[in-house]
């Protein structure tokens, strides 16, 4: 796959990954497996709220939430 970048920004990406003593290629790696991973997390948590919104699902406190798994353990 081929990028195309605007040249600041490639700067910044290399003054980076010097920085960071990895190659640019890692840099973009790890950059975009996070960006993916967060917005899976985003989807995940908008799908859980939009469920405990219609009532499919509830909040529960933590107090109770340990309660329920002490007795779950026993």
């Amino acid at each position: 796959m081929l990028l195309e970048i605007d040249n600041r920004l490639e700067k910044s990406i290399i003054e980076l990954a010097n920085a960071e003593h990895k190659t640019v290629e890692q840099l973009v790696n790890d950059a975009l497996i996070e960006l993916l991973e967060d917005y899976h997390d985003v989807q995940a948590a908008e799908a859980a709220l939009k469920r405990i919104e219609q009532g499919e699902d509830r909040v529960v406190d933590w107090a109770d939430a340990k309660a329920i798994l002490h007795e779950m353990a026993s």
